[in-house]
């Protein structure tokens, strides 16, 4: 089983894996998206490769920026770095495969959404997702997967989760160990 966190915004979703995977000393492959800051402003929101990954991103590995009045996203950056990345960190030496965050920049990456429900769909590699708490038939998709456990975190219960996390972690690993 794979596991899926969600949870509303400042929940601590990517914070409870990080700490997660900090004790449990696990290797990761897979991306992050983060937030590309200046002067105090997001600028972009960008996605990084995770573990032996020697993928020199684009020049411009965008995707998604603000717009006049809402974001806008940039599918092709999924569908050529975005599947790459998954590709790598399938195949990767990495205990775990970390996809941080999915959400709705992704929905109109086509080959992405397919590239991830690959990812859930094989026994091999352990996921860990942080799933945004939105409605799109991807995220559905996704949220809904039968190889996968989802579980939604709140500012009151992480503590009781990091403790949950850190378990499955532990049985994954276990698990591909001889």
């Amino acid at each position: 089983m794979h596991l899926l966190i969600t949870g509303e915004r400042n929940a601590g979703k990517s914070t409870l894996i990080e700490r997660a995977l900090g004790i449990t000393g696990v290797t990761v492959g897979g991306f992050k998206s983060q937030a590309d800051i200046l002067n105090g402003k997001i600028e972009a929101f960008v996605i990084r490769p995770l573990g032996h990954q020697k993928i020199d991103p684009p020049s411009d590995s965008r995707i998604g920026i603000p717009g006049k009045y809402n974001w806008k996203g940039f599918p092709e950056t999924f569908d050529t770095l975005g599947v790459e990345i998954l590709k790598n960190a399938l195949s990767g030496p990495e205990d775990v495969l970390l996809m941080d965050e999915l959400g709705f920049f992704e929905t109109e990456a086509l080959a992405f959404q397919e590239k991830v429900l690959e990812c859930l769909n094989q026994t091999t590699k352990k996921v860990i997702a942080v799933v945004k708490a939105m409605d799109t038939p991807f995220l559905e998709q996704v949220k809904k997967h039968p190889n996968a456990h989802l579980l939604t975190l709140t500012v009151d219960n992480r503590e009781m989760m990091l403790a949950h996390v850190i378990k499955w972690i532990q049985e994954a690993i276990n698990e591909r160990t001889p």
